[in-house]
Order: structure tokens, then sequence, then C-alpha cells
């Protein structure tokens, strides 16, 4: 009875289609008469001996946002597989397999007037017709498979390129490895035939050559990077898990944004609902883990290039952006280029077709990501080129100014530095506050209303996040003055010295923790106020535009402070308890893999988004499932991109530079140790 019901309802709209259609002209074209046939053939769908006419009927989807079987269809070889797209975030559609005759015009022609006919309610939910109402113009027609054909099956010569770059990377490595194994091999044989024989002296090549080997680079992909350096752990090793938590929240966030805008929906209408509900805060308030990242880059780059200035009579400061700027650049440029090229190639299915833009302004812009200052050119607006890596733009350009701020602090006056962070703080706290003001922003960054303006304006500005940068940078100084006092009894920083040293009562720690943990989760579920009330088409109306901007102007320092005072008392050497579940060994691996991962997740969450060949349900459980392999699969491609480019350019960056860092002064202490990491161009993802 089930499969009887399912089948009149098709058979409904198929004939209200056939209705429009045939009172739409006095004489069918060879479209129309091509889906009267399909209707016509409809009532053998329990035959055994089906027509392809019959097939392209069960393979349509008729009702909203059904896809039919894309796959199914296109084997037809008398059918064309058509997406009639009303909307485009959410998606909202009408998939059907048609005759392969029918061309955009006959469907333009016949949609509009199909959509407006009211039939049992009609295929529109009431509370959809609001965004369905340029439907009235016509929707937008994708032949999903012809397109696919069209810019998808061939290679251009970007993407050969890369093929051939990334074969010829995978036999180094091979060749590498092969290589390692067998000097290691040779020089234990060695040793148990002649016991006092000396270590073999490798030459240059094979120095380099091994910088590719997987035996070395696996070995420090499990490797703390205090237990490579220095031979034993810190507590700076909590900043691993701070990483890994961090990309996490990235990931679940990003993944609820792409469910929401981009994924077929089985239920849009109940997609207002979904997002008031309170398990969505979290999800919608992960644009702070990016914040951590900042206040994280901000606190390793100010206590390791003090550590430097304290230790070194010169430092050689074009060296040191130098390295920082190959640190990154040979990933981040391989990732860029890769996904350029290839990711287009990487799947198929009925929303495929959008993968043809997702890269589209690199074509143009592409130069703008090396020279980070992708987050302002074009028009200050920023480029969508590996959108994600606004970050690294942001981090680049904080880290430029970072060095002038603490020479001046370290050479001439502290108070000066201290005087320029606040200023930094304060600046981007009243920089947010005007920007929101002149573009009438909603603290809700995807509000219908506001949220291109949102992103382009304020959400990717170095200025509107440098705050929690500054906040990193004054917790590196603290925790810097505090141990320097602990080892030899010198006061580097009065004030950073007397916060170190009023955190070691035990009752002020607590309750600097709590107030840290209560700013957090206040900013955090404050936002639940407005987002409890998307609106009618998700403009999230409860504030008001003061309202709004306030939270705008002030929720990252807030968030920032709250994280400044879980982190300091943490990495200052208190709540032990604290230290030792964020510096388990489970987080090593993957705090490794969290540079990489960033860089690639928002990739792979698109391209599971678009892969889908049905429609999904909203819910809890999908976002839940979703992010889990969101996460997993992320970290899963970023494991080979690691070995293949990231180490070996790191390596590689070493051994070019050893003649440079043979001439520093001798380390004689761990301290002296950790100025190494600066020189080494250290990132906050690392």
């Amino acid at each position: 009875m089930l499969i009887v019901d399912k089948i009149k309802f098709k058979m409904n709209y198929l004939y209200l289609l056939l209705f429009t259609i045939a009172s739409s002209e006095p004489v069918l074209n060879e479209c129309q008469t091509e889906w009267a046939k399909i209707i016509e053939s409809g009532k053998d769908i329990l035959s055994s001996n089906r027509s392809d006419y019959t097939k392209m009927f069960m393979y349509s989807g008729f009702t909203l946002n059904n896809l039919g079987q894309y796959d199914s269809c296109n084997e037809l070889s008398h059918a064309k597989y058509v997406i009639m797209l009303l909307s485009g975030q959410p998606p909202l559609l009408i998939a059907l397999c048609g005759p392969k005759v029918c061309n955009e015009t006959d469907y333009q022609n016949i949609f509009p007037k199909f959509l407006s006919n009211d039939f049992d309610g009609g295929i529109v939910p009431s509370s959809l017709k609001l965004p369905l109402e340029a439907a009235s113009q016509g929707p937008f027609i994708m032949f999903s498979k012809e397109f696919a054909d069209k810019h998808f099956d061939s290679y251009n010569a970007g993407a050969i390129l890369m093929i051939i770059f990334t074969s010829i990377i995978i036999g180094i490595i091979i060749i590498a490895t092969g290589y390692e194994y067998w000097i290691t091999e040779k020089a234990s044989l060695t040793k148990q035939i002649e016991k006092d024989s000396k270590p073999q002296q490798l030459s240059n090549a094979e120095k380099y050559l091994l910088c590719f080997s997987l035996i070395t680079n696996l070995q420090k992909l499990f490797l703390s990077r205090s237990q490579e350096k220095f031979g034993k752990k810190d507590t700076l090793e909590v900043l691993n898990a701070m990483r890994v938590l961090s990309i996490g929240w990235v990931i679940l966030g990003h993944t609820i944004v792409n469910a929401i805008t981009i994924s077929v929906l089985a239920n849009p209408n109940k997609l207002l609902d979904f997002i008031k509900t309170e398990s969505m805060v979290i999800p919608l308030t992960g644009t702070f883990s990016v914040d951590t990242f900042f206040w994280i880059s901000g606190f390793l780059v100010s206590y390791l290039l003090i550590i430097e200035l304290n230790n070194s009579k010169k430092v050689n400061w074009i060296m040191v952006y130098v390295h920082r700027y190959l640190r990154i650049v040979p990933l981040y440029l391989f990732i860029i280029l890769f996904s350029w090229a290839l990711q287009k190639h990487m799947g198929s299915g009925p929303m495929w077709w959008n993968e043809y833009w997702y890269n589209n302004d690199c074509k143009k812009w592409w130069w703008t990501n090396i020279l980070f200052v992708n987050n302002l050119v074009p028009d200050w607006k920023g480029s969508n080129c590996l959108g994600q890596s606004w970050y690294l733009a942001d981090d680049m350009q904080f880290f430029i100014i970072t060095p002038p701020i603490l020479y001046l602090y370290h050479k001439f006056n502290r108070y000066i530095g201290w005087a320029i962070l606040t200023f930094l703080i304060g600046f981007s706290i009243i920089i947010s506050g005007v920007v929101a003001h002149h573009f009438t922003l909603n603290a809700v960054g995807f509000s219908s209303e506001s949220w291109t303006n949102y992103n382009n304006y304020y959400y990717i500005k170095p200025y509107c996040r440098v705050g929690v940068y500054a906040l990193g940078i004054i917790t590196g100084i603290v925790v810097y003055s505090y141990r320097q006092y602990q080892k030899d009894q010198k006061v580097y920083d009065p004030l950073g010295l007397w916060i170190g040293k009023k955190l070691e009562n035990k009752i002020i720690r607590y309750i600097v923790g709590f107030l840290g943990l209560a700013l957090i989760n206040i900013i955090i579920w404050v936002e639940y106020d407005t987002t409890k009330n998307p609106g009618s088409a998700m403009e999230f109306p409860n504030w008001t535009d003061e309202e709004n901007q306030t939270f705008i102007a002030f929720n990252r320092f807030v968030y920032g402070l709250g994280l400044t005072l879980i982190l300091l008392p943490t990495l200052l050497g208190h709540f032990t308890w604290i230290i030792w579940i964020m510096s388990l060994e489970i987080w090593t691996p993957l705090a490794r893999l969290t540079f990489c991962c960033y860089l690639v997740q928002s990739n792979v969450i698109d391209m599971i988004y678009h892969a889908q060949t049905s429609a999904v349900y909203l819910d809890n459980f999908l976002i839940f499932k979703d992010a889990t392999w969101n996460f997993m699969f992320s970290f899963l491609i970023a494991w080979p991109f690691v070995l293949m480019i990231e180490m070996p350019a790191l390596a590689l960056e070493k051994l070019m530079f050893s003649s440079v860092r043979a001439k520093q002064p001798p380390i004689q202490d761990e301290e002296k140790s950790r100025s190494l990491l600066v020189m080494n161009g250290k990132k906050s993802e690392e």
C-alpha cells in the first residue's frame, strides 16, 4: 500500500506538470512530447519490463529536495538529469530525470507556472515561500552530468603538472625511505662486526635526500617538541591539546554552517526551528576557536622571542622573517595549488557542479595568498582562494609587527611594550564597534542581512582580531618573567613578575581560573539570546543595532581574557591536573597535524556535502555524525600531506640554514635552547 501511495503522489505532480505543459502551448514541442511519454509510462512502474521512459519517471525526484537517482538516470541513453534550483542557501530544488532533448529554455518556460499552481498545498512548504519569490522569474537550471562532462572530465595543464609534481615527491620519499633503511641496516651490521667502528659521515646530498625519509619523519610525528628540542617535556605541551580542541571546534562550526547552507536537506522547513535550539550554541560560536589560535601564536612568539633577545647579543631580524615565511609557505602553497587544480576532479554527484566555482578566485588572486594579503586584497574584501587561509594572513601580519614591539619593550622600556599592547587591545575593541556600526552588522555571523559585510569587513580583518593576539603576547611576557626569576632571581619585568607571583596564591589562581571560565561561558551563551529567534529568513532580529554592535566590539576581547585567565596559571605550572590531561601523548601527533588539518578541513567538508546523492535529514545526530567524520577525515588527509611536504620542507630549511645557526653563540641551558624555535620561524599551529 505504501508503494502505491508513493506512486500516486508522484503521479499527481507529474500530471500537474503535464497539465502545465499542455496548457502552455497549443502545439507541444519535442521536449513536451517526450515528457508526455514519461508521464504516460508512469503506469508501468510496477512492471517487470520497464521502458526507458518508465525508468526516467522512477529516477526523477519531483518533490522538493528529492535528488532522485542521479547515476541511474545518467546510464539511460535518452535521459538527461536536470536540477531546477529555486534557492541557493540552503539549496531548494527539484531534480528530474528528463528527456535529453529538453534544454534550459524548455524548463524555464515550464517551471514558473508549475510552481505557482496550488496543488494539495503545492510542492513548497509555506514556511519557505519567502526565499522562493525569485523563482517567479524562473529557476536556475543545471544539467549536472552535462556540466561535469564539459568541465571536469579532462585535466588541464595545471592539474597534470600537480599530478607529476606529487608523483615526483612520492618517488623521492620512497627512495629516501629505502635508502635510510639500507644505511641503517648497514651501520648496524658494521657495528656488530667492528665494535670500535665510527658512525659513517653522510654527504650533503645524502642529508638532503634523507629529509624526505618516512622513517625519520614518522618518528618526529610522534615525538613532542619539548622532547625533540630539549630532551624533556615542558608545561608548554598543554598547548598541543588546545590546538587539537580548537581545530575540532573549527570543524564543528564549519560542519553546521555548511550543513545549513550548501547541503540538500530533506526537511528544509525545519531549518529555522533547528537553529534556535540550545544545542546549536556551541557550533554557531565556533568562530572563537580561531581566536584561540591567535592567542597561542601571540604567546609563543613573545615568549620565545624574548628568550632570544635576552640571550643573544644580536638577532638577525631578516632571518627571523625569512624562516617564518619558509616554514609556512611550502605546505600552504602546495595545498592551494593541489585544491585549485585537482579538487574538482575528486568527486561527482548531482550537486558536484558547485565545485567549479569553489577555488575560482585562485585564477586571479593566488599571489595574494603567498604575500599574506588575501584578507585585504582585492577591494579590501579579501580573496576566496582557499578561503580559510585568511587566518594565515592575519597571523603573518601580527607576526610582522611583533618583533619591533618586543624590541622596544626589551631594549628601551618595559612599560612602552605594555602601553603598545594595551593600545592594540583597545584599538581592536573600538574599531570592531565602528565597523559593526558602519555596516549595521548582526552579532550572528551568517545573518541573512549582513553576513557578507560581516565576513569581508569584520571577521577576517587583522585590526578586529589583534586584541586576542596581544593578550597572548602579554601572557608570554608574564610566563617568561616568572620563569626567569625562578631560575636566577633576576627581575626581568616587574609587572609580569608581580602577576606571576600573585598566582602562587592558591585562592587567587582558582578565583582567576573560575573567572576565566565564567567569561568564556558568558560570551558564548549570551549569544543564544539572539540565535533562539532566527526570524522568518535568518535575519536574527532579537537584538537592537546597539546591542549587536556592543557584542561585536567586546566579544573577542572577553573570550581572549577568559582564555588568558585559565591558561596563564596553567602555563606557570599550576593546575597540575589540567597539565596532566593536556600533556597526554595522544595530543602530540594530532597537534603536529593541526596546521595542515586547518588548511584542508574546509575543502574536505565542502566536497563531502557537494558529493551527496540524496537529501539528508537535519538534526543533532546528523551534525554529530558529520562533524566526527569531518574531523577524522581531515586529519587523515592532513597526515600524508604533512609527511610528504611539511616535514621534508622543515628539514630542508633547517639543513639549508645550518651554517647560519652554527655561528650563533653556544647554547648553555634549556632556556637558551628555546630560542632556536624563534629562529626556526616557529608558528602557532605547529
